[in-house]
């Protein structure tokens, strides 16, 4: 049996320089998995260009390959900080961008 993907996707709004609760709980949690022979990829999504919009290819920007890597994992893990009772706004904009693929199995 082939090892299980598991794509962690930090949507912590600081940038890749500065570690976060979000992404040391993620690292945290993706060591746990390993022990379970799983992969992981952790990715920081404040690191890519993500514009706004409903559908896959919207301009210029780095969704599509983020969104290969969501379709290539068997586990994706949403990690978020909340603020003030809230996700932030990048999950917000992931959430609107897997829309397209909402309505395709759908």
């Amino acid at each position: 049996m082939s090892k299980l993907k598991a794509l962690f996707l930090v949507v912590s709004l600081k940038q890749s320089s500065e570690d976060t609760n979000t992404l040391l709980l993620s690292q945290f949690l993706a060591k746990q998995l390993s022990t379970y022979d799983t992969n992981y990829e952790i990715v920081r999504l404040a690191n890519y260009n993500i514009k706004p919009g409903t559908y896959t290819n919207v301009d210029s920007n780095n969704w599509p390959a983020i969104l290969e890597k969501i379709l290539d994992s068997d586990i994706i893990i949403f990690a978020t900080p909340i603020w003030w009772g809230i996700q932030s706004s990048l999950i917000q904009r992931v959430i609107e961008r897997l829309d397209e693929l909402h309505d395709e199995i759908m």
